[in-house]
């Protein structure tokens, strides 16, 4: 089981490895800590993904990038999972003024042969090989994941620097339910494993099997680049789907969240 989720953790670093360039993004792994800041003001976007102090200083290097996005006037994230060190690492978020916000199961199971199931008669799904249903996948992202506009817009102009298609290691998913968009994805592969980023359908339209069809065809996707694992971070509303999926559960993460006073979006 820890090999998996070092599979996963190695997938989430090369992902922010392959955001490091984009415009207005940094991302930093040095010492133990690995964390991420972007232009859009929002935590899922500006956070540390790993900590594995073990020095007397931990307080004070996680207290800098906390009040390096305070200067910025954006909320920051932090994960904490079953490696993150030092031990008093709650302790010390807690004293910095972060407060827990939700909760993430790391999950993962095989490529086996599974064939792709039969395509439900009403649910189709089109990989994004341009920028032509960006808009849809935009708007579903902000359904799914109960953003502002604005910020789903910020994310989009940023995910659009990746590029689009089959050639790009990050690839855009976009379900449809009669014709009417209603799910979507990213997948994330590297040498070992496929990572799932962003998936999720419109509430009104669940339980129609478009979940199903557009999970199926991600990891068709990864079968069919030789890839074995599939791996992500699911929500604890998502966690009894992925299981149903043949997902198996292999640890709990916390986000932390700190939020300025003042947030400019």
């Amino acid at each position: 089981m820890r090999a998996t989720l070092e599979c996963l953790e190695r997938n989430l670093r090369k992902l922010y490895s392959f955001l490091a360039p984009w415009p207005g993004w940094r991302v930093g792994e040095e010492n133990g800590l690995l964390w991420c800041e972007s232009p859009i003001a929002h935590e899922a976007f500006n956070k540390v993904l790993e900590c594995q102090v073990s020095g007397s200083d931990a307080a004070e290097r996680i207290a800098k990038l906390k009040d390096r996005a305070a200067a910025r006037h954006v909320p920051f994230g932090f994960w904490v999972g079953p490696t993150s060190r030092p031990k008093n690492l709650e302790e010390i978020l807690a004293t910095l003024g972060f407060h827990r916000q939700a909760l993430a199961w790391a999950m993962a199971r095989p490529l086996d042969d599974a064939p792709l199931p039969p395509q439900p008669a009403n649910v189709s799904v089109q990989v994004l090989e341009g920028p032509e249903l960006w808009p849809q996948w935009l708007e579903i992202f902000t359904q799914v994941f109960q953003l502002p506009p604005v910020l789903a817009q910020a994310y989009g102009q940023q995910l659009a620097c990746g590029g689009f298609g089959y050639g790009v290691p990050l690839r855009h998913y976009l379900a449809f339910y009669r014709g009417r968009p209603a799910g979507i994805a990213s997948i994330f592969q590297d040498d070992s494993a496929l990572g799932i980023y962003n998936f999720g359908t419109v509430p009104s339209l669940r339980g129609r099997g478009v979940g199903t069809y557009l999970l199926a065809t991600l990891l068709e996707a990864g079968r069919a680049q030789g890839l074995k694992l599939a791996v992500l971070r699911g929500t604890t509303e998502a966690y009894g789907f992925y299981l149903r999926q043949a997902f198996r559960h292999l640890a709990r993460y916390e986000l932390f969240r700190f939020a300025p006073s003042v947030t400019v979006l």
